[in-house]
């Protein structure tokens, strides 16, 4: 885990901070541009980091068991069980909006596969050609 300080910021600081991020992350129109924002904010430990924690929290949603979940993401069953216990107390309706957030990057994910796939499927003409024997 990232070191962090323990010592605490003054109320009107940390919230100050904390609004700085929440919009900072809210004003991100697309995947580039959040990339642009990671390398800059974040580690590249720390991008591991949630990584993994994204990861591990879509599996647990899918209803991995904890050992196949820590073999996956290469963590230890105690950070999968660390972040179960998390989800464990969020609030329900932050963990259905970041459990539908998933599925759909998931769901688009799959579609660009798929795409992807039948563009280099060689449909032409000769392709569908066949010779048919008189016999």
């Amino acid at each position: 885990m990232t070191p962090v300080s323990r010592i605490k910021l003054e109320k009107q600081i940390d919230k100050l901070l904390n609004d700085m991020l929440t919009m900072t992350l809210a004003k991100q129109s697309s995947p580039k541009d959040a990339l642009k924002l990671m390398n800059v904010l974040f580690t590249p430990t720390e991008i591991k980091m949630v990584k993994k924690r994204i990861g591990i929290i879509y599996l647990l949603n899918e209803g991995l068991d904890i050992e196949n979940i820590s073999k996956i993401t290469k963590t230890t069953r105690q950070t999968v069980v660390r972040i179960r216990l998390q989800l464990a107390v969020a609030d329900s309706e932050d963990k259905e909006y970041v459990y539908g957030m998933l599925k759909n990057i998931k769901l688009s994910l799959n579609i660009k596969n798929v795409l992807s796939a039948i563009s280099e499927i060689d449909i032409s003409r000769s392709t569908f050609r066949k010779e048919i024997s008189p016999f």
